[in-house]
């Protein structure tokens, strides 16, 4: 399937995706830790957090009570919104956030 579909393509989806959650992340003022300066660089993984340890570890329960699967590594959520995620789907994990 990645053959067909080209793993040049499925990277340049996967990116934009990653700067779509970016960008709603930013918009909801939350802390973005993965290196974001420069995009060629990145892969399909975003870590943030609230700000507050404790906002952070309520908001990953929040999101697991939801079922989106995302991971709490130290004091940040990791979040991978790769080439098969939707922007609808990054749009709801927004609205949970």
């Amino acid at each position: 399937m990645l053959l067909d579909i080209g793993i040049p393509n499925v990277y340049k989806k996967a990116l934009e995706n990653t700067d779509f959650l970016i960008e709603g992340l930013h918009e909801k003022g939350h802390k973005i830790v993965t290196p974001i300066k420069n995009r060629e660089e990145r892969t399909a993984i975003v870590h943030f957090n609230t700000g507050s340890l404790e906002a952070t570890k309520a908001l990953y329960q929040k999101l697991t009570a939801e079922k989106v699967l995302v991971t709490l590594q130290a004091e940040n959520i990791r979040v991978s919104p790769n080439f098969f995620n939707t922007k609808e789907e990054i749009k709801i994990f927004l609205s949970l956030v």
